[in-house]
């Protein structure tokens, strides 16, 4: 990896044009980086799809480095029954594109060996339009499993659904979307999450499945979160932080969930409501979830805000 070892490169050319490309079965191993899907904002890789692959061993912690796949500048990008393992930075990147999809992948054991708790997911959606990540299996992936992002150019992410995916004892956190910075970054809109399975074992490390820390338009619904902590801490299953203020979050609904936390040294709860949510006006509704958590509803500050609703 100090040689920029790069397995594959498609792209990365001003006057590339690249499209209708089929990779499949290709195994890497030991890569700085192991495919690299590359366009241009003018001439954006279109249709190209990975099949079958696995990316192994991704090495590198520095920018541009440890990255299983990487997509940038590129449309109708799929990527669907790859198998990543103990990659570095990043499995799977998609940035700057529109229509991806992740479909059937499996992300094992993402970071194991050089966690930080950084925010470091295995799955990254950046600044991109219209993705899709459907199917996939996350097993114990360290400094997260998949995040919805934006950058310092407020370039956003908008229209992605997370369905139907497994999340095993990732750590600490599941699912991120928005960044710490929403004034500069921009936020995240319409982002759906339903019917996925957020599961840890008694003996796992305590953390949240679903952090929501800025977004508008966010659904989280019909999900199972299972985890029956052992060990320190208090488990959470969904958090609407309100980073940087309320105006950042709004419209977001959380409806139709069911929650088995319970937590031996400490307090489950199904959501936990940031102070700037609890005192503000942002619209945030909590209807029609089964909470077998120990703790229920954690607010973060007096409740003020009349446009949250919280309902059995």
């Amino acid at each position: 990896p100090q040689d920029w070892q790069m397995a594959w490169l498609f792209g990365d050319l001003p006057d590339d044009q690249i499209s209708n490309v089929i990779v499949d079965g290709v195994t890497t191993i030991d890569c700085a980086v192991g495919i690299k899907v590359a366009g241009t904002r003018e001439s954006p890789v279109r249709h190209l799809t990975l099949r079958d692959c696995r990316m192994l061993h991704a090495l590198g912690l520095e920018p541009g480095m440890g990255y299983g796949v990487l997509f940038h500048h590129a449309d109708f990008g799929k990527v669907t029954g790859c198998h990543f393992e103990n990659c570095e930075r990043h499995s799977l990147y998609f940035a700057l594109g529109r229509h991806y999809v992740a479909m059937g992948n499996t992300f094992h054991k993402h970071r194991s060996a050089v966690a930080t708790e950084a925010i470091r997911p295995a799955l990254v959606i950046a600044r991109s339009e219209n993705v899709s990540a459907v199917g996939n299996v996350f097993d114990s992936c360290f400094d997260g499993a998949l995040s919805v992002e934006t950058d310092p150019a407020g370039r956003t992410c908008r229209n992605v659904t997370i369905c139907a995916n497994t999340f095993l004892n990732s750590r600490p956190f599941d699912i991120l979307v928005g960044n710490d910075d929403p004034a500069t970054h921009g936020y995240p809109e319409h982002v759906v999450i339903v019917a996925n399975t957020f599961s840890r074992d008694g003996d796992a490390p305590t953390g949240t499945a679903v952090d929501v820390r800025c977004g508008a338009y966010v659904t989280v619904g019909e999900n199972s979160f299972v985890h029956q902590a052992r060990g320190p801490g208090s488990p959470t299953g969904i958090y609407v932080r309100g980073t940087s203020g309320d105006q950042f979050t709004n419209y977001v609904e959380l409806h139709d969930n069911v929650f088995r936390y319970t937590a031996m040294l400490g307090e489950a709860h199904a959501f936990e409501i940031g102070a700037a949510i609890a005192q503000g006006s942002s619209r945030v509704r909590i209807r029609g979830n089964t909470d077998h958590s120990s703790g229920g509803v954690l607010l973060d500050a007096r409740r003020r805000n009349e446009n949250l609703l919280i309902q059995r």
